[in-house]
């Protein structure tokens, strides 16, 4: 009796096989492809695109088109430099967009690379690919030639292209240089210039633009902003340039539906600032930055959330007068003299950075703050003691408060209280709170006498209560201590229960007494975490009768 035996298949076909029936992805409609690459970076989406004939197709009508001279060329243009890195950038995106079907509505086209000086004459492949995008009618467009010097002129009838909804402009040249531009193109909903120049007046009316910025275009002069439809208004003058001459001023009165501001190296004064913020009725992030012609700052904005300072050296007056104010952040000089934000009631977030305030000022200011959460003081050198008494405080950071003696703070929320400073000179800290976790770090002397491993223990005592407590420190000689003051000293973290040592500069041969010395600091932990670099290493302790 003959017996068949049944032929198998090979495995390569059966593979083949399961994936030709469990390949669905390649029959959806095109727009949906669209859709699920428009996920992907530009570099995935192209790897993607040669899975199959389907998805090739799909990536060449992509309504997302990148052209970036680093990412397009790879490994390409490692050799490459110059004119003939530029030349063969241009020459892939010709031949990219010639691949392309036509009249395929773009909703974003970009657009990066670096000419060198004298390449503007040759950019007839550059214009061709700007021109290619207003055909395709894009949404969003950006050209971006980096932050040198600018060597390529933009076309300004693309300014008329009445499909464009956001405009993005770096490192162009938009004009002879005497030139002043008026913008009244009635679609654009975003705008941004960066680091252009060839204008000396730059005139906006676009009735729906909604988000504008101006970045360090150099010659620059004056900017004015006739549209009560702009949201967010953000300028950085030319940090290039020191002379007042080259100062450019910002006219943006007509702005009524403003929501945020933010103004970095502006040539702007106290009198600026009273005449245009009661305008903006709707403003609630207010944000200044390096505005050297600030001196006295007066603030009334009833919508104001978010005010931020930093860097203006001449600011020596701050008076807030914003009721729904959540957050505060002061970073600067010692020469200012007074904050005035006792109105802000509704303040969650407060930060000074280098503020001249006096001890008297933390304790009558936290009061009027019934909301606050976070609190941050860094550098602030009159600070030398001063209570906080708070229900609502759930974090407490200081920085560098060098001559910093005591802080007693009675906060049943706090959550994280993180200090940092020297070794030298430790404050005392008394903290009534029912658990929370301290972060300390502690820059390492020269040379650790016994007096400093007595003020050292001193210190750590006031954390003994913690849930938890992370050091971090440079080296572990600053926690080694010695044998015979362990003899005659009271452990200090007699009740920690968790223990976490962060070491920058760790020396593996004192690892066994830095280990011994930790279990005398905190003797009864269920855990001892040393961290150093990426390598994190845990002790699970029992403690046996």
């Amino acid at each position: 009796m003959m017996v068949l035996k049944k032929r198998r298949t090979p495995r390569s076909l059966m593979i083949q096989k399961r994936a030709e029936e469990v390949d669905r992805i390649s029959e959806l409609p095109e727009s949906i492809i669209h859709h699920i690459m428009s996920f992907l970076s530009h570099k995935d989406a192209a790897r993607f695109s040669a899975l199959c004939k389907r998805f090739r197709s799909a990536w060449n009508s992509f309504p997302f088109i990148v052209f970036n001279e680093t990412l397009n060329l790879g490994s390409c243009g490692d050799d490459l430099y110059g004119e003939a890195k530029v030349n063969k950038f241009l020459k892939y995106v010709s031949g990219f967009l010639q691949q392309r079907p036509p009249n395929i509505s773009l909703e974003r086209f970009r657009f990066c690379v670096d000419l060198f000086e004298g390449y503007d004459k040759k950019t007839h492949h550059i214009d061709g690919a700007i021109g290619y995008a207003i055909e395709n009618h894009v949404k969003e467009l950006e050209l971006d030639f980096g932050e040198g010097p600018a060597h390529y002129r933009f076309p300004l009838t693309v300014l008329s292209a009445k499909s464009i909804r956001v405009l993005k402009l770096k490192g162009l040249k938009l004009g002879s240089g005497h030139k002043d531009l008026m913008l009244s193109h009635p679609f654009v909903e975003s705008l941004s210039i960066q680091f252009c120049i060839g204008l000396k007046t730059l005139r906006v009316s676009c009735q729906n633009l909604k988000i504008m910025e101006i970045y360090s275009c150099k010659g620059l002069k004056m900017v004015a902003v006739d549209e009560s439809n702009l949201e967010s208004f953000s300028f950085l003058g030319d940090v290039s340039s020191t002379r007042k001459s080259d100062s450019c001023s910002i006219n943006i009165a007509a702005c009524k539906s403003l929501k945020c501001l933010s103004l970095e190296n502006a040539q702007i004064t106290g009198e600026w600032i009273k005449s245009h913020i009661p305008n903006f009725l709707l403003l609630e992030d207010l944000k200044l930055e390096c505005c050297e012609l600030l001196k006295d700052l007066y603030v009334s904005s009833a919508k104001l959330k978010t005010l931020e300072l930093s860097d203006c050296s001449q600011l020596k007056k701050i008076e807030a007068v914003a009721p729904n104010l959540e957050y505060f952040s002061y970073i600067g000089q010692k020469g200012l003299s007074l904050i005035n934000i006792g109105a802000c009631r509704s303040l969650k977030d407060l930060t000074l950075i280098g503020a001249r305030i006096e001890d008297e000022w933390i304790v009558s200011a936290v009061h009027e703050f019934p909301f606050l959460k976070n609190f941050r003081l860094f550098g602030c050198s009159s600070l030398q003691k001063f209570n906080i008494s708070h229900e609502e405080l759930e974090t407490l950071q200081i920085v560098d408060c060098d001559a910093l003696k005591e802080v007693q703070i009675y906060a049943r929320s706090l959550d994280t209280f993180v200090y940092t400073g020297g070794c030298t000179k430790l404050p005392k800290f008394l903290i009534d709170s029912a658990c929370f976790k301290a972060e300390l770090s502690l820059c390492n002397g020269s040379k650790f006498s016994s007096r400093l491993f007595l003020e050292l223990r001193d210190f750590l005592a006031c954390f003994g209560h913690c849930r938890e407590l992370q050091i971090t420190c440079r080296s572990t000689d600053i926690l080694i201590v010695p044998g015979d003051l362990r003899d005659s000293l009271v452990p200090p973290l007699y009740d920690l229960k968790h223990l976490k040592l962060h070491i920058s500069d760790p020396n593996l041969d004192e690892l066994k007494d830095l280990v011994d010395s930790l279990l005398w600091l905190a003797p009864h932990p269920y855990t001892i975490t040393i961290v150093s670099g990426y390598e994190e290493k845990s002790l699970k302790v029992i403690i046996s009768k």
